[in-house]
């Protein structure tokens, strides 16, 4: 299932395209990163019809993200390597635009029974949007309402005149600035058809469908011949641009074959359907398990299962658009909105919060559309990154904050290390013309820096637990610690929580996350001493044993949750929490956090110790070697393996 791409010392990077179509010449487009400082100005493949539109560049002005497009004979099933490096790129030709679309006449309908019906014809003259327009490809966007929601239709037509249409329906919520007040949305039913040249490509089987509000699905097809490529990346070289976590240790077979790659519409997909419950989620982590996977092995299962699981994503209710742009919530918009309207209160309506069985939550939520954009370039999945920002935005209570100054707090650590996360994640590879002033992507970048200046200022004035690490706690008081007999304590805190930060911090630093990086650097740089904090001597006074690491609650503060009277140093957190002295505790295995599974406490930790470590945190090598030379942590390692959306590991 995986090509192995062989290394060219003399270019920046090589893929290969199987096809499993009938021998020819097919076209294939993607997205690709690259190295900062590597690609100075655009990218030249070694086939003669190819074209690049650089679209994200890093802040010396290198190459960061781009979109490839590359036409070639291909042998049905039979590996073929393209090598991309670094040039001035091709000029010349004509480019392919929207009006070339509107002269190709694609054929394409959306109806739902009883709702009513969209033809593309009816749009061709009128793109939404323009994405991409060279020799080898144009690509456009449409739209027209229906019913109380959306149809969209993106379309993509390459040179040999092939193009591929997908085509999106939502029963999205609108938002009226104008109005001041919420669409009122309602479950849409109705037996849906799409139709692309001629064939029927989804119609839930003839029966009618409920679609949930605030939720959208898709369905595909090809006019011409399907060219059936799968690429095979180097992906080595993309960890090494630290675009994405060093996942660096293949997965168990049982875990690719088990990934999900078939996309049903409005189904959940891989994800857990309520999203809120408790215990270990493949799609919670710096990225989901289906993409760890994908980042670690190349694996062909694991590149449908990240793409399917982007799509899926939407079965959840996301969908919050403007009604004047009608495309996501920008918050300068919407100053004061939250899902309830204006100067709402946090969290989403309790008569409205589910898409049937299918719950989104802001603690648990996945980081959606990023390795999919990353590696396609669909505006489609870009789409998704824009609609997952909103939805955080707009679950924020507005005593949090108004448009760009609202503080992402939910009460929960992890709830506000995965807001950063995905909101950093979507800035750090949105398009440089997206990041123009007015723009949405500019909006949540601005967002995110107020978030880490704020972040700063707690550094600072010395609030919280700085001294330990700590910059931001969800809550003091909600955790049972090792000696509470499963009471919770005030002036506790989940130990495997605050890493989650950690490891967000740590991967957003490595990024062109924002503008100037000085704020979020210095919060990662304080935080750091968290998770190394958990991983001190053993027998030590004033430290806390690191075979104990992995525990739900630890005790941190002597009173009550908001005093500010915290243990002096990691030792009186670890009598505290566990009502013995550091300097009684002997051995040299690793304990508790329902060892040795990778899904618990222990996986928890490990990415925010090797960002600390790759970023040379005080302490974390050490912290790390004592990990690793543990009696034990050969069958920890070995775990890795079944769950790799915990499986990062430093870089050296």
């Amino acid at each position: 299932m995986v090509c192995v791409v062989p290394k060219q010392a003399a270019f920046v990077v090589a893929f290969a395209l199987t096809s499993a179509a009938a021998s020819g010449t097919h076209p294939f487009t993607f997205g690709h990163v690259f190295k900062q400082g590597q690609v100075p100005s655009s990218i030249v493949a070694d086939v003669p019809n190819h074209r690049v539109t650089v679209l994200r560049r890093w802040p010396d002005g290198s190459v960061a993200h781009a979109q490839i497009t590359v036409r070639v004979p291909l042998t049905q099933n039979a590996p073929k390597t393209i090598t991309l490096s670094a040039g001035a790129g091709l000029s010349g030709g004509t480019p392919l635009t929207s009006s070339d679309i509107q002269a190709a006449a694609p054929s394409a309908s959306a109806a739902v029974a009883g709702v009513g019906t969209v033809d593309l014809s009816s749009l061709l003259a009128t793109p939404f949007e323009n994405w991409y327009s060279t020799p080898e490809l144009a690509m456009s966007i449409y739209r027209a309402d229906l019913g109380g929601g959306s149809v969209w239709f993106h379309v993509w037509l390459w040179a040999d005149g092939r193009m591929w249409v997908r085509c999106s329906i939502e029963n999205c919520c609108w938002l009226d600035n104008g109005a001041g007040a919420l669409a009122t949305d309602s479950t849409q039913t109705g037996v849906p058809t799409i139709t692309i040249n001629g064939t029927v490509v989804y119609n839930n089987g003839g029966a009618s469908l409920t679609h949930y509000a605030k939720t959208g699905y898709d369905a595909s097809g090809w006019i011409g011949t399907d060219p059936q490529i799968t690429p095979s990346f180097d992906w080595e070289y993309i960890r090494a641009t630290k675009y994405v976590p060093n996942h660096d240790t293949p997965p168990a077979s049982g875990v690719l074959s088990s990934l999900d790659t078939i996309y049903l519409q409005l189904d959940r997909g891989p994800f857990t359907a309520d999203m809120g419950s408790v215990a270990y989620h493949p799609e919670i982590g710096l990225v989901p398990d289906w993409n760890a996977a994908l980042i670690a092995s190349g694996d062909s299962r694991a590149y449908k299962a990240t793409l399917v699981a982007a799509q899926s994503i939407r079965s959840y209710p996301i969908c919050w658009r403007s009604k004047t742009t009608k495309k996501a919530v920008r918050p300068s918009d919407f100053g004061t909105w939250t899902a309830y309207g204006t100067s709402g209160a946090g969290g989403f309506p309790a008569s409205d919060p589910d898409a049937g069985s299918l719950s989104w939550d802001s603690a648990h939520f996945p980081n959606e559309g990023f390795l999919a954009y990353m590696v396609t370039a669909d505006p489609f999945h870009y789409d998704t990154m824009e609609l997952i920002a909103a939805t955080i935005y707009l679950g924020l209570q507005s005593a949090r904050g108004n448009g760009v100054n609202r503080y992402f707090d939910n009460n929960q650590t992890r709830g506000r290390a995965w807001m950063l996360r995905s909101i950093g994640c979507y800035v750090a590879i949105a398009p440089d013309a997206e990041l123009a002033a007015g723009k949405i992507a500019a909006d949540y970048r601005t967002l995110l820096a107020n978030n880490y200046a704020v972040d700063q200022a707690t550094i600072s004035s010395g609030l919280s637990m700085v001294p330990l690490g700590s910059l931001y706690q969800g809550a003091y008081s909600g955790w049972p610690t090792a000696s509470s007999g499963g009471a919770n304590v005030v002036g506790s805190i989940t130990g495997w929580m605050t890493p989650f930060l950690d490891a967000v911090n740590g991967w957003l630093s490595e990024m062109p996350t924002l503008s100037n990086m000085t704020a979020l650097i210095q919060v990662r740089d304080a935080s750091y001493p968290f998770i190394v904090g958990l991983f001190g001597r053993v027998g030590f006074a004033g430290e806390f044993p690191f075979i104990y690491a992995a525990n739900y609650g630890i005790k941190v503060s002597t009173g009550s949750p908001f005093d500010q009277n915290w243990y002096p140093d990691w030792g009186a957190i670890f009598q505290a929490s566990f009502g013995v002295s550091p300097t009684t505790i002997s051995g040299n295995a690793l304990l508790d956090g329902n060892f040795p599974n990778m899904n618990s406490y222990w996986g928890n930790l490990m990415p925010a110790l090797a960002y600390a470590k790759d970023h040379g945190a005080p302490g974390a090598a050490a912290a790390y070697d004592r990990l690793i030379n543990a009696s034990n942590y050969s069958t920890l390692y070995a775990d890795f393996q079944n769950y790799p959306v915990w499986a990062v590991r430093p870089r050296s």
